[in-house]
C-alpha cells in the first residue's frame, strides 16, 4: 500500500531540501506526521533493501512489497524505530531480513512434531516406545512449553518453521554457536522432561 506524499512543507528545520536532511531530521519530521520525510527516509535505503531481498530470496519479486510494508509499518507506528537502540540503517536491515525470513517460512512445509522425537536417542522406557506417535507428538508440544523461552523459540524455529541455524541466528541476533548451544541444551532438557513425564 503506497503512502500518499503531501505537498512539500514551506519550512524545514536546518535544511532546504528533504534530500539534504540527515536520518535524524527525517525521523523527527516523520514523527510529526510528515509522510514525505518518511518516503525520503525509506527510499534512501532502497538499495540496501534490494540487496537483502536478493541475498535471502534470490529474486527481487518481493522487494517492492517489502519496502511498502516497512513504510506502512512506520507510518502506522512512528515509534517502531527507537533512536539510540541502533542506527536507522541497521534497524532497517534487521527488519528487512525478518520480512524475508517470514516469506521463506511461509513457503516451506512445517516439520512434524515427530521430528524432534527422532533427534532424541532411543534409550527411552519401553512403555514410551509402544505409544502411538500421535500421542507422543501431542505430549511433545506440551513439553516444549516447559522449556526456557529462548530454547523453546530456537527449537520451534528449527523444527516447526523450517529455519536454518544461520537464519535463526539472524532473526534472534545470536551467533551460530549460541544457536547450536541453545538447541543442544533444549534437546537435553526435552529428554529429561520426556523421561519424567511418563514415570
Amino acid at each position: 500500500m503506497a503512502i500518499r506524499i503531501p505537498s512539500p512543507s514551506t519550512s524545514t528545520s536546518g535544511f532546504s531540501r528533504y534530500e539534504d536532511a540527515t536520518d535524524e531530521q527525517l525521523l523527527a519530521l516523520m514523527r510529526l506526521g510528515d509522510d514525505r520525510a518518511l518516503e525520503q527516509l525509506v527510499g534512501r535505503y532502497r538499495g540496501l533493501i534490494w540487496r537483502v531481498v536478493k541475498t535471502y530470496l534470490g529474486t527481487l519479486n518481493e522487494a517492492e512489497d517489502i519496502l511498502q510494508d516497512i513504510t506502512l509499518s512506520l507510518h502506522q507506528n512512528k515509534d517502531a524505530y527507537r533512536e539510540g537502540s541502533a542506527k536507522f540503517s541497521s534497524w532497517l536491515y534487521r527488519v528487512t531480513v525478518n520480512r524475508c525470513l517470514d516469506i521463506l517460512k511461509a513457503s516451506r512445509s512445517k516439520a512434524s512434531h515427530i521430528e524432534i522425537l527422532e533427534t532424541i536417542p532411543d534409550a527411552l522406557p519401553s512403555a514410551e516406545e509402544e505409544m502411538e506417535k500421535s500421542q507422543l507428538a501431542a505430549k511433545m508440544s506440551e513439553l516444549l512449553a516447559l522449556l526456557p523461552a529462548q530454547q523453546q523459540r530456537v527449537l520451534s524455529l528449527y523444527y516447526y518453521e523450517g529455519y536454518e541455524v544461520t537464519e535463526i541466528g539472524t532473526s534472534l541476533l545470536l551467533s551460530e554457536t549460541a544457536v547450536r548451544a541453545l538447541m543442544k541444551r533444549g534437546k537435553e532438557k526435552l529428554r529429561q522432561l520426556h523421561m519424567a513425564y511418563f514415570l
